[in-house]
């Protein structure tokens, strides 16, 4: 009679299985065989490297430098139960030699420092593995698992490798975050097999780093939110360091009560939503699980490519910079929508961004809207009219979107407050003393205004003779740059 299966056969016989799946040497059809069957839970179930803090009954906080560190700092947060702390050189616009000549006075004990940097780290400092430069110049998830799974195999192949962090980055996007680092850890668990090298899986530390990024100046108490979000991805997937960054992090200026906020949100999600209990708690979710297994498939086989390269990592920079250009165009035509950037502006804001948050080659959602509030700021307030003829509440949809587009760029937009008659609408625009309006009414109503020497907008379908579209789908960017070009020549 055969013996009934139960959970702990049924284990054991994935056990036989997998090692004998691990004698072959090919990789890409161990990592799909085992992928196109859902990603079981022995394959990601794996226990995490303890992380408490090392003073019993504190919470294990993490910290990240955005500004130059002070005296003390490091004792005052290590008294508060930070215990990991966080070097990126770029968060804080430092060179090389700066950041050498730093690192050789770190002497704290009862503290992990995870360096982001190239060169030597000091003894009692963690390397950590990463692709910033990939995730700075606009690489999605799968750039960012290749390259770091291209890093792990180089490192797992030397002799005697030295315990690493693993940087990952936790986005907007929740549950793309959840499977992005589940994929990781069944990926690199796979690739130490097949080297041979499953002792090394201790030497791993999993960080999750929250996508400054996704920051803006525009609305930075939004940031607040999209923090959160990579925090509570970070520790549903089980990292082993999360990092948390304050929400005025683009700012010239940076307040106490942000950094604040940074800390706490990490013990309200670790203390009181206990999100960090479970190692895996996306286990057996079929989305998450799916997209995991898409993600990891597509992240190998960009790896493959990557190997034998001479500069594999420039190579995936290149990659992950065309990409960005259809991120740029979703926003720029609001396909891609972030609240308080490109939709529901606030348009008294005052942007003050820091200069090191403009470089070029470390992209942003909010870069271009930003500018484009910063080269407004320097030119007198921009006064725009809506004229609003027909029905009110038929047209709300349309007014609003006429004015979030033109708030944008901060300007004061003012309108009737009710629909206007034909013989209206002359009477009142001439009233406002305004250089720009937009006629907004159903499609095929010709405006009942004459053109004057002033720039004139049409919300909608069609456009007249003399008047500019203002329409969803356009280029937001482009409209709003013209604009601003206009009145520099005037």
């Amino acid at each position: 009679m055969n013996k009934p299966m139960t959970a702990a056969n049924g284990h054991s016989r994935w056990q036989a299985a997998i090692r004998q799946e691990l004698k072959t040497d090919d990789l890409e059809r161990y990592l799909q065989r085992r992928l196109r069957e859902g990603v079981s839970w022995p394959l990601l179930a794996t226990a995490a490297t303890p992380w408490a803090a090392p003073v019993g009954g504190q919470a294990a906080l993490s910290h990240t430098w955005v500004r130059e560190p002070v005296d003390g700092e490091v004792a005052r947060l290590g008294a508060r139960g930070v215990w990991d702390f966080i070097f990126d050189p770029f968060l804080l616009g430092w060179d090389d030699a700066a950041t050498q000549e730093w690192l050789a006075k770190w002497r704290h004990d009862n503290t992990r420092l995870w360096v982001l940097a190239a060169g030597p780290v000091p003894a009692g400092a963690q390397s950590v593995l990463h692709v910033t430069g990939v995730w700075a110049r606009g690489g999605h998830a799968v750039h960012e698992l290749a390259g770091l799974l291209d890093q792990v195999i180089c490192w797992a192949r030397a002799p005697q490798p030295a315990p690493v962090g693993v940087a990952l980055t936790m986005d907007r996007e929740y549950f793309k975050s959840i499977a992005k680092t589940r994929a990781l850890k069944a990926m690199v668990l796979a690739a130490l097999k097949e080297l041979g090298r499953e002792e090394l899986w201790d030497s791993l530390t999993f960080i999750a780093r929250s996508s400054w990024r996704d920051f803006t100046a525009l609305d930075p108490a939004s940031n607040i939110l999209r923090n959160a979000t990579a925090l509570a991805a970070a520790y549903v997937s089980g990292a082993q360091v999360v990092e948390s960054l304050p929400h005025d992090l683009l700012l010239v200026e940076q307040t106490p009560a942000a950094a604040h906020l940074a800390l706490a949100g990490q013990l309200v999600l670790q203390q009181e939503a206990l999100l960090s209990e479970v190692d895996d708690a996306a286990q057996g979710a079929f989305a998450i699980e799916d997209m995991t297994r898409q993600l990891a498939e597509a992240a190998w086989a960009l790896m493959q490519q990557m190997q034998g390269m001479d500069d594999a990592t420039r190579w995936l920079e290149a990659v992950a910079a065309a990409s960005w250009q259809e991120v740029a165009r979703a926003m720029r035509t609001r396909r891609l929508v972030q609240a308080g950037v490109n939709d529901f502006p606030e348009a008294c804001a005052h942007v003050a961004l820091h200069a090191r948050f403009t470089r070029s080659d470390h992209v942003r959602t909010a870069a271009e809207f930003e500018g484009l509030r910063l080269r407004a700021q320097g030119q007198s307030p921009l006064r725009v009219a809506l004229v609003v003829a027909g029905e009110w509440a038929a047209l709300q949809a349309r007014l609003n979107f006429a004015r979030n587009v033109f708030e944008l760029i901060g300007a004061q937009v003012i309108d009737p407050g009710r629909a206007l008659a034909n013989d209206e609408a002359d009477e009142w625009l001439s009233q406002q003393q305004v250089d720009v309006w937009a006629w907004v009414a159903a499609d095929g109503v010709a405006p009942m205004v004459p053109l004057r020497s002033t720039r004139a907008y049409v919300a909608g379908k069609t456009t007249p003779v003399g008047f500019l579209p203002l329409h969803a789908g356009m280029d937001v960017v482009t409209l709003l740059t013209d604009l601003l070009d206009w009145r520099e020549d005037r």
